[in-house]
């Protein structure tokens, strides 16, 4: 009976100490387990989030690409329309400055015009805002209040001040000058006002439609271009809109000057 007892006592210690051992066991493997478990799902998801984000990038990197090539392909497109119109429009202006020419002539009123010639010696910045300083003054006769032209047909200002061998031209974007003209092709009379940089500008009604093509030209028997739409100012609340007319040359690119007689 005593022996037995003994061999009671002797199992369960022995299940005791393999109790301990296991659960020592466990504690040590578990964490290698879990690090084993965790390195495992790493090494085969990486491969998959690495291809899903260079899909992604691939297919952003494409979206953007086909999003530039359509932006080049409607501003080629919409350039190409402006060119066209362009086209149109000039062709339809030389041929109806021939045939204005022409029936002048017919009429005896070709108003011709004789210019001299004058070297430009100093131009915005380095003469003062909106003028020119030009050469000949009193030994070639100028005059103040004489028109002057580029390229011998548009009139970019008039004679300021005169000095022996020099004169000064006031450009019509001074904002000192005011000018007489007509904006086409709406055929009315208008008044230009320097607004300075070579910009001109004009107040019209508000409910006047104005194209993109519009120009201001000289009230004369022969009129020149004094100017081409650049921007309308428009607000809904005021009676008048206002017109931004731009030089039709850049100043900046001229070494000579026609001073009419």
């Amino acid at each position: 009976m005593l022996i037995r007892k003994q061999n009671s006592s002797h199992k369960k210690i022995k299940i005791r100490i393999l109790s301990c051992v296991f659960f020592v066991f466990l504690l040590c493997v578990i964490p290698v387990t879990r690090n084993a478990i965790r390195y495992c799902v790493v090494a085969v998801t990486m491969p998959i989030v690495r291809a899903s984000h260079a899909a992604e990038e691939k297919a952003y990197s494409f979206t953007q690409t086909f999003r530039f090539k359509s932006s080049l392909v409607e501003e080629n497109t919409q350039l190409s329309r402006e060119i066209q119109n362009l086209n149109s429009r000039f062709a339809d202006y030389d041929e109806l400055v021939q045939e204005n020419q022409d029936l002048k002539l017919t009429m005896g009123r070709s108003g011709g015009m004789d210019f001299v010639l004058a070297v430009i010696l100093s131009k915005p910045p380095t003469s003062a805002y909106d003028t020119l300083l030009i050469d000949g003054g009193e030994a070639l006769q100028m005059q103040v209040g004489q028109s002057v032209y580029a390229n011998g047909n548009i009139p970019i200002g008039t004679i300021a001040q005169v000095f022996a061998n020099s004169a000064l031209v006031e450009l019509y974007s001074s904002p000192s000058e005011k000018i007489d003209a007509r904006l086409d092709p709406s055929h009315i009379d208008v008044t230009l006002f320097g607004h300075g940089g070579g910009d001109l500008l004009v107040s019209v009604p508000h409910d006047l439609t104005v194209p993109e093509n519009s120009i201001v030209v000289s009230k004369e028997i022969n009129p020149h271009v004094l100017g081409r739409l650049e921007k309308i100012i428009s607000d809904p609340r005021d009676s008048s809109q206002t017109l931004i007319f731009s030089a039709p040359i850049n100043i900046n690119e001229l070494d000579f000057v026609e001073v009419a007689k």
